[in-house]
């Protein structure tokens, strides 16, 4: 478990600016109660793992429980750039997670989401047979020119 080290700030009178804003906030926690839960915060904060500064597309899909599809649309969708490795830097993965359709996830139940999944699916297999006779058409077309 990291040492937790406690900064005594210049006006602090010896007290930690941190356990002071407690007791501030919590009103009816005595110091020790505080500088206890002071340390209990810093001791989670410093035990999980940093976020990493860009992510992958299938990274951030996973961050926001969306598809890979899903994210890679909302990246253009919110004119999000990607570094120069492909990568979405954090801070737009976290502007995709404040998006109105990722929102709407966390009141979502199981059969909410699977009845959306289902239905996004059914749009996607419509969008490729649209382009797949699209393309058949043009390839017939051109056939047809070629033999003229």
């Amino acid at each position: 478990m990291p040492t937790v080290r406690v900064h005594h700030f210049p006006k602090s009178k010896g007290q930690p600016q941190i356990v002071r804003e407690i007791i501030k906030e919590g009103p009816g926690l005595s110091q020790a109660e505080a500088l206890e839960l002071a340390v209990k915060a810093v001791e989670i904060y410093a035990g999980r793992h940093p976020r990493p500064p860009h992510v992958t597309i299938s990274q951030a899909a996973a961050m926001i429980g969306r598809s890979r599809g899903t994210v890679a649309a909302m990246l253009s969708r919110y004119r999000i750039q990607l570094n120069a490795c492909g990568q979405i830097p954090i801070e737009s993965v976290d502007k995709l997670l404040t998006a109105p359709e990722v929102a709407a996830l966390a009141s979502e139940t199981p059969e909410d989401r699977a009845a959306r999944e289902a239905q996004e699916l059914k749009e996607y297999q419509q969008e490729n047979c649209r382009q797949l006779k699209a393309a058949v058409s043009r390839a017939i077309a051109e056939t047809k020119a070629r033999r003229q």
